[in-house]
């Protein structure tokens, strides 16, 4: 344990020099770069419990062998293993996971013509950042499905659905066995009104809604884990946002400039709040925060005057973060 910087289950530096590494069972998040550049390190074991692997996490460990990953993990930062593990391969497509399913998080992957990837049938999670040369693939390279194109394995061509046909389009039904949405899948769909995403998606890739102006509903599945880096910006006429119970962590300017978002509840259960994650959200009057937050950015509404009031557990973190920074509150 001395070798680990740990505050409030976040695993903030790792300080030893071994080249085998076990991660505490208390850790549940993994900070930005906590073991950037050790260049010793051959394996890490990463146990069960811990959901969210932040940006540059393990960049530049270029010794950097084998990765053990949790069924847990439900967020994987930009990065956060750079390019110095091998990863398992299939089909054009390389993974990490553990040894009842290798093929957990979609490591890296390369736009080949002649040999089209396909997704595992087991993959659950892609490494935020990753998947952009997935919309550069041939058109036949696709299945199409109502307005969207998708890729997959031969068990389900529709695991991960890739992007819209185009800009324009007005309405997306999405397959009912998608698993996963694209990094920029709809970004600016500026027509897109309304979307209903189906049950079993347990991801969506960092601004796949980016830009989608005249989006006014989002139906999102309790599968849905967590709500990447700029998933919703800049989505103006998004008046209410039911988040699922099952969110843990609600990413980097997810809402950011949401300007008819009024009302936001964030549900028990929920532990990180990342930076401007409520930005430029002018009509934002009301955010019901839970008990189980652990970490709040200080800049989650990066605004001069906050016209926001947090309700929130008495003594709980995100009272004292509102007294800590001058933000008005309500004790429930």
């Amino acid at each position: 344990m001395k070798n680990f910087v740990i505050e409030k289950r976040i695993l903030k530096k790792y300080k030893g020099h071994n080249q085998d590494v076990v991660i505490p069972n208390e850790v549940e998040i993994i900070a930005e770069s906590a073991f950037k550049n050790h260049h010793t390190i051959k394996s890490v074991y990463i146990p069960e419990g811990v959901t969210k692997i932040n940006d540059f996490s393990f960049s530049n460990c270029n010794s950097l062998q084998r990765v053990s990953l949790p069924n847990s993990i439900v967020f994987c930062g930009d990065y956060s293993f750079g390019c110095c593990v091998p990863g398992n391969c299939y089909k054009n497509c390389y993974y990490l996971g553990n040894e009842d399913n290798p093929y957990y998080l979609l490591l890296k992957e390369y736009s080949d013509i002649e040999n089209t990837p396909k997704i595992h049938e087991k993959t659950k999670l892609i490494i935020d950042g990753v998947g952009r040369h997935f919309d550069k693939l041939p058109e036949n390279a696709y299945t199409r499905y109502d307005n969207a194109f998708y890729i997959g394995s031969e068990s389900n061509p529709y695991h991960l659905l890739v992007k819209a046909i185009n800009t324009d389009i007005k309405t997306c039904t999405i397959h009912k066995d998608t698993k996963i949405i694209n990094v920029a899948a709809f970004k600016d769909c500026c027509n897109l009104e309304a979307m209903a995403i189906p049950e079993d998606v347990c991801s969506i890739g960092s601004t796949a809604f980016m830009g989608c102006t005249a989006l006014q509903k989002v139906d999102l599945p309790i599968s849905l884990r967590s709500i990447s880096r700029a998933t919703f910006k800049w989505c103006e006429k998004l008046k209410e946002i039911e988040i699922p119970n099952g969110v843990l962590h609600i990413g980097d300017q997810a809402f950011y400039g949401c300007e008819s978002l009024i009302n936001a509840v964030i549900p028990n259960g929920t532990l990180t709040l990342d930076k401007y994650s409520f930005g430029m959200c002018h009509n934002l009057q009301k955010v019901v925060l839970p008990q189980t937050l652990i970490l709040i950015d200080e800049n989650i509404f990066n605004s001069i005057k906050i016209n926001t009031t947090i309700h929130a557990p008495a003594d709980s973190y995100a009272i004292k973060y509102a007294k800590k920074n001058g933000i008005p509150f309500k004790e429930s």
